[in-house]
């Protein structure tokens, strides 16, 4: 299993669970700095290119996004 499948996984796993139990903005921020260390520890980099990753995340993951309802099947 590679590192960015198993950041990926943890990453939302974490997020889930943070903004889940802790509701709203707080949660939210919360769960993104786990993701943030989750980020840093799996690619042993600091936290500021962690943080510039998790940025270029979800902006793909944004794009991505906006790919399904554009995609015309039939």
């Amino acid at each position: 299993m590679g590192k960015a499948f198993l950041a990926a996984i943890i990453g939302f796993i974490v997020y889930y669970i943070f903004h889940t139990l802790i509701s709203g903005l707080l949660g939210a921020l919360i769960g993104f700095i786990v993701w943030l260390y989750v980020i840093k520890a799996l690619y042993r980099v600091g936290w500021v290119r962690a943080f510039i990753t998790a940025v270029i995340v979800a902006i793909l993951i944004f794009i991505i996004g906006l790919i399904p309802p554009v995609v015309h099947v039939g």
